[in-house]
């Protein structure tokens, strides 16, 4: 490979359809590595195996960090972070989506920026990935630890403040069915979250950075999941379950003002290992 003319070079990430093959090959020959450092070849290899391995609206959240991280003084991704949210975050609500437009595609965002900053995004995406196995690997284990139950004396109350699963209602013991492997679409929702809250984290570090200008550095509330996605309707679940397991592994608050980047998976997770194989995409594997 590293004796093949650039214009082939060029191609090959363009027949990746993963992101842990492109990193592979990035990590593992020079050549692929000088090629996704070039101006234009880098960003549109990232953007086309996002596009070929990751849920439309995962792919707008990642574009929305890309946005962030290029903003500075001179050129903010909008005005305020009012006009951040009506933009590009608020969720519709006749619709089950929490993301009303998207960024530019990173191909035309990333372009001629720096090589550091296309890396930065694809060594992003990987920590993610790798959190989001460890995520379904820990509430998989603490689903075997329950003894499932069919409830026996009515309904009970449950909504945003009232958990079912930190509820006992009484009721009659049975043997659930095996779990199998987690799904395409069980990873993409988890992605989701951890997006969300990847992309919370970038918007403060830009704001103490200075390279935001939206009064909130010295603001009590600064950027918040509630103000950042106002009005989002059950994805908010998906995001305080990333939350509340990055609270379990750091063995503190992801949210509190000191938090500036998400942790790697600990060693006692399968994916602190290495980068898990991707589930096969949109369907239910058999156990």
């Amino acid at each position: 490979m590293e004796g093949l003319p650039v214009e082939i070079l060029e191609q090959i990430p363009f027949s990746i359809t993963d992101l842990r093959s492109l990193y592979h090959l990035i990590v593992a020959s020079p050549a692929a590595s000088r090629v996704f450092g070039s101006a234009e070849a880098g960003p549109k290899a990232l953007d086309h195996v996002l596009g070929e391995s990751m849920a439309p609206e995962v792919i707008t959240l990642v574009s929305l960090v890309g946005l962030v991280r290029t903003a500075s003084l001179e050129h903010p991704p909008a005005p305020s972070v009012q006009d951040f949210v009506d933009k590009h975050t608020q969720c519709q609500r006749d619709r089950d989506t929490s993301l009303i437009s998207a960024a530019p595609g990173l191909a035309h965002l990333l372009r001629r920026r720096s090589p550091q900053l296309v890396r930065g995004l694809l060594l992003t995406a990987r920590r993610i990935c790798c959190l989001t196995w460890a995520c379904l690997e820990y509430y998989r284990s603490q689903w075997t630890s329950v003894t499932p139950c069919h409830l026996e004396n009515g309904p009970f109350a449950w909504g945003a403040r009232d958990k079912a699963w930190r509820q006992n209602p009484q009721g009659r013991p049975y043997i659930p069915q095996p779990l199998s492997p987690p799904c395409w679409m069980e990873e993409q929702r988890v992605m989701r979250g951890f997006w969300r809250l990847q992309l919370l984290l970038d918007l403060r570090l830009a704001t103490l950075d200075d390279r935001l200008d939206w009064a909130l550095k010295d603001s009590q509330e600064g950027v918040s999941p509630d103000v950042l996605f106002a009005g989002w309707t059950w994805q908010k679940e998906e995001f305080l379950t990333v939350v509340d397991f990055v609270d379990h592994i750091q063995s503190g608050s992801i949210l509190s003002k000191r938090s500036r980047s998400l942790p790697a998976p600990p060693q006692n997770y399968a994916s602190s290992k290495g980068w898990q194989d991707p589930a096969d995409p949109g369907v239910i594997i058999e156990a």
